[in-house]
């Protein structure tokens, strides 16, 4: 009789325990359900946003959806949500790449700034007064340029040769004006160069126009401001009298046209090197392009 009770307990204790798997297996699965209805409903929400803002979308997609999601176990055997927390957030290098070139942009803006003079031309005419007596001109036409050598050789585009009875005067930055002779004219390009008497000047630095490309951020710089824009063309400037591509002349152009008062401003790259000047509006002529009669005039010279 005691066996038999004795079994009877037993049996009674293993069907409790099975009961109780049975019921912690039932709770296990309500708790799932309740986590995938939560699931559901978190995602149901993220596609509305999705479809109502496509920046706030990409925002969520790339930093909000995933790590909502791999807070679940149950998702976890999913192979997209394995590595969340192993991407790589690029945000930080983006800024640090801007903060870079916008730094660049000013150490190229300082690198060239104490180079840009300002070439005055004056003339010497007639009066009405008695006995002829003559008068100069007041400042009647002003040219940007920029400082070639430490020792005062100054370039600037005029256009034209200096006429018989002109003087020019050549400002610096620090508003020291100098008597300039004049030495050369180039035709082609409407390079004139001049000479001051002086030393120790801040000079420019040449770079290289043909390594130049689609896109490429060039700053100007004339006395008193800069203006950039980016290469958008290489062209050939032909007139209708010269059909010729080979007497062309060959000109960058560039994204933003530029006022008068950067006519003949030198252009420079990001490292501060003068790449071209500028003739006018969203032209520019390449330095490799006068490079050749600079070299010319710098023989001459010595």
């Amino acid at each position: 009789m005691n066996k038999f009770r004795l079994k009877s307990l037993r049996a009674f204790q293993k069907i409790n325990q099975i009961k109780k798997r049975e019921d912690e297996k039932i709770g296990q699965n309500k708790y799932s359900a309740r986590m995938l209805k939560k699931i559901f409903r978190a995602v149901a929400i993220i596609i509305f946003t999705l479809v109502i803002g496509g920046t706030g979308g990409i925002i969520i997609d790339r930093y909000g959806l995933p790590h909502l999601l791999v807070q679940f176990p149950e998702l976890n055997r999913y192979e997209f949500l394995k590595n969340v927390n192993e991407r790589t957030v690029t945000i930080e290098k983006t800024v640090e790449t801007k903060i870079s070139e916008d730094q660049a942009t000013i150490e190229a803006i300082k690198k060239i700034m104490p180079s840009v003079v300002t070439a005055t031309f004056s003339s010497k005419i007639k009066s009405d007064e008695p006995k002829n007596k003559d008068i100069n001109f007041p400042a009647s036409d002003e040219k940007i340029g920029f400082i070639l050598t430490s020792d005062g050789i100054v370039i600037s585009k005029t256009d034209r040769p200096l006429k018989k009875d002109e003087t020019v005067r050549i400002k610096f930055q620090n508003n020291i004006i100098l008597d300039a002779q004049w030495i050369n004219f180039d035709r082609l390009t409407g390079i004139a160069v001049f000479k001051v008497n002086a030393d120790n000047l801040p000079m420019v630095t040449f770079g290289d126009s043909d390594s130049l490309e689609l896109g490429e951020k060039l700053i100007a710089a004339n006395n008193k401001a800069i203006m950039d824009g980016l290469v958008s063309q290489f062209e050939f400037l032909v007139s209708d009298a010269e059909k010729n591509k080979t007497n062309a002349q060959k000109v960058i152009l560039i994204t933003k046209k530029l006022p008068d008062n950067f006519y003949g401003a030198p252009l420079i790259n990001i490292k501060g090197e003068v790449v071209g000047i500028s003739q006018g509006e969203n032209l520019v002529i390449p330095i490799n392009k006068i490079k050749e009669f600079i070299d010319k005039v710098l023989s001459e010279a010595i």
